[in-house]
């Protein structure tokens, strides 16, 4: 059965992640996220689509700046969803340009630099079709819609399973690293030396 869109729903897309040609249908994406809920996918999904990927496209970073960055603003933003008015707590923390973006006290303007201005842009378009879309169909399916973003395989951000593969095949290449080693790269990848970052994403 076909479904008309209507306007207002169109106007959503923008927050709504759908699947691209050699993904993963919507409809098992979103049995992923039912299955993977503990793994807080939707501050991971957030953080993606608002920040990461207009970052990657419009500033120059590390692969371990951006891992750090991601990380740093997805327990950002899982902190801000446990409070009232979620989606617009949101869209203010990824538009702020003093939001501390690096553990080393680096603002989002200063870490993305001249593209800060795109970046904040893609960010605030994308968190207001949020906001506007909860209105029609509800916060929560907005935001669990949003999580299919880190549902993806090839997503191995820290909150991820994918994340999780990634250290242990780092833990198993180097058979120095013990059990103390691994815990804060679970933990607190955002932390970690730049070396030993970069050795796990080049994984």
């Amino acid at each position: 059965m076909t479904t008309a869109t209507s306007p207002t729903a169109a106007s959503t897309t923008a927050a709504i992640p759908t699947s691209r040609v050699g993904d993963a249908p919507t409809a098992q994406l979103l049995r992923l996220v039912a299955e993977d809920e503990h793994f807080n996918l939707v501050p991971v999904g957030i953080s993606l689509h608002y920040f990461t990927d207009p970052a990657r496209t419009h500033c120059t970073m590390s692969s371990a700046q951006i891992h750090r960055a991601t990380t740093v603003l997805t327990k950002q933003v899982k902190a801000v969803l446990t409070g009232d008015h979620r989606l617009e707590t949101v869209r203010g923390l990824v538009t702020d340009p003093h939001r501390t973006a690096l553990p080393d006290g680096t603002t989002a303007r200063q870490l993305c630099g001249n593209g800060w201005a795109a970046v904040r842009s893609i960010a605030d378009q994308r968190a207001g079709a949020a906001v506007e879309g909860a209105s029609t169909f509800g916060e929560a399916a907005i935001l669990r819609l949003a999580a299919t973003r880190a549902a993806m395989p090839q997503c191995p951000w820290w909150g991820t399973r994918g994340w999780t593969l990634l250290v242990d095949n780092w833990a198993r290449r180097d058979t120095g690293i013990g059990r103390r080693s691994i815990a804060p790269m679970l933990l607190a990848p955002e932390d970690a030396d730049e070396s030993v970052l970069t050795a796990i994403l080049d994984g």
